[in-house]
């Protein structure tokens, strides 16, 4: 198995093909986005944390907000400059983030990006890290999965997806709070099938844990919605969408 980061820079000029086949929509994921940020950031400066290859960013520059696209993955970055972010991506970790204090009227993670945090501390700092670079007023906007979702969803699936030149097979399995995603990518290169091989390990955590985290790195009030809706989550929400004031 590739580490995380080595598995990402392999597939990511898949990783857009990979997401929709997965059944991710980013038109209808950056509106969502849209709306949350007019409705609740002071301002249109926005920092994208672990942004992939910024197709997302893509759409919301198209939509007038400043956005900067900010992973770890090279490739990625150059994915998101081929889509169109130009000058506006960043390479940094969101345990630290390379930029002065109060530079983004708001922050967002998505794809559950920050359930690949496997300790309390660890989410604590990276809040910490989010809460210095916002304005005062600015909001941080991320989506993690549930514990109800790796209970009901994740623990045990196998699942094959194919099509647009891709197979890939997902296997989960879920170990405590800590969930194990196996993903096995098969593409076709000169006639050859060729595969490449990765796990990412997600953990749980509670909606009472990520408030009192959210609250110890600074910031005064955190709601809670059911992903891509506009109702508060509940017991059964499979993915919280996370908007926290500063």
């Amino acid at each position: 198995m590739e580490d995380v980061k080595s598995f990402f820079d392999k597939i990511a000029p898949f990783y857009d093909r990979i997401v929709r086949m997965a059944g991710a929509d980013y038109v209808l994921w950056s509106r969502y986005l849209k709306l949350l940020l007019l409705q609740n950031a002071p301002g249109r400066k926005v920092l994208d944390i672990s942004a992939g290859t910024g197709s997302l960013d893509v759409n919301l520059l198209r939509e007038g907000f400043d956005v900067y696209a900010m992973d770890v993955s090279f490739p990625m970055l150059k994915q998101a400059v081929a889509r169109g972010m130009g000058g506006r991506v960043v390479a940094g970790s969101f345990f630290s983030i390379p930029f002065s204090g109060k530079s983004f009227d708001a922050a967002i993670s998505t794809f559950d990006s920050l359930n690949t945090v496997l300790s309390s501390e660890g989410l604590l700092e990276v809040f910490r890290q989010v809460y210095d670079v916002l304005v005062d007023g600015g909001v941080f906007l991320f989506d993690m999965n549930s514990p109800h979702s790796y209970r009901v969803y994740w623990d045990g699936l196998e699942r094959v997806d194919e099509g647009e030149g891709l197979v890939v097979i997902w296997r989960a399995r879920r170990e405590g709070a800590i969930t194990r995603l196996a993903i096995d990518v098969f593409y076709r290169e000169g006639g050859v099938w060729k595969r490449i091989s990765g796990e990412l390990r997600e953990r749980a955590y509670t909606l009472r844990v990520i408030n009192g985290l959210l609250h110890r790195a600074g910031f005064s009030r955190v709601v809670c919605l059911n992903h891509m809706g506009l109702a508060l989550c509940n017991r059964n929400t499979m993915r919280y969408q996370i908007i926290a004031f500063k």
